[in-house]
This record gives structure tokens, sequence and C-alpha cells, in this order.
């Protein structure tokens, strides 16, 4: 895939430069996107890791079940732990380290920013009455 780029020449006159998709993802290193990785928790403990550019809309997923068999299966509701960051590489890499480690480590990273396991989210959907976020107005 390439990105055109429309630049202005001395000329006056624009005129497009191609640049290659191999070039770094620009839209990965904007300071004004957000990038979310992620723990939920199930109310007898079971942990999923996971990252999203929109934290709002995957919580409101896996709170409903959709898209995640496995949060699904396993009622794992409760945003118990997240960190963000703008380039979407540092989130895969950080989805993927924590995925590695043992769950004794998980454990500890969530009571160290949360330590009553506290849902993040209870508050975000109060009065949606089962509509996904993406459908609202206003």
């Amino acid at each position: 895939m390439q990105v055109l780029f429309a630049l202005f020449s001395p000329c006056k006159r624009f005129r497009a430069a191609v640049i290659p998709s191999g070039a770094r993802d620009l839209a990965g290193m904007s300071p004004d996107r957000r990038y979310y990785t992620y723990m939920m928790a199930s109310a007898s403990g079971v942990l999923y890791t996971g990252r999203t550019s929109d934290l709002l809309r995957r919580v409101y997923q896996h709170k409903h079940g959709f898209l995640s068999r496995f949060t699904a299966e396993y009622a794992v509701t409760k945003l118990v732990y997240y960190e963000q960051t703008s380039n979407s590489r540092t989130a895969v890499g950080r989805e993927r380290a924590i995925k590695r480690w043992r769950r004794e480590k998980k454990v500890w990273l969530i009571e160290a920013a949360n330590p009553g396991w506290i849902d993040f989210a209870a508050v975000w959907f109060p009065d949606m009455s089962g509509q996904d976020p993406s459908l609202r107005s206003g």
C-alpha cells in the first residue's frame, strides 16, 4: 500500500510524492492517537490481556460478550488495569510481553495500580441500555 502526499513545489503547483508503505507508520506515531494495553478479570479471577485504540468500545464489547469467545465464556468483564501510549508498536510489544508473564507477575502489576481490583469501567456505561457505544448520538 502506498500513501500519496501533496507537496507544494517552487512553481506553486501541487505535485504528488509517493511514500512507500515500508516507511514509518506516521499514524501510529501521532501524539493525537492513543493505544491501550489492558487487562480484564472475571469474578473468579480469570485474566485476559489485550490491546486496542478504542478502550471504551473494546471494554463494551467484552462486557457484552462480543468478538471474544474467551471473555464471553469466562465472563471476563472487569477492567482492572490499563496503560496508554501514543505508539501502536509500543502497545503491541507491551501486550505480548504481559501475555508471556506468569500469573503472579500480572497480579502484581494489577495490584500495584489497583489494589482493590475495582472495575475502572463501571461508571462508563451507566445509562447505555445495551446500546453499542458507536451507535450513540451526542
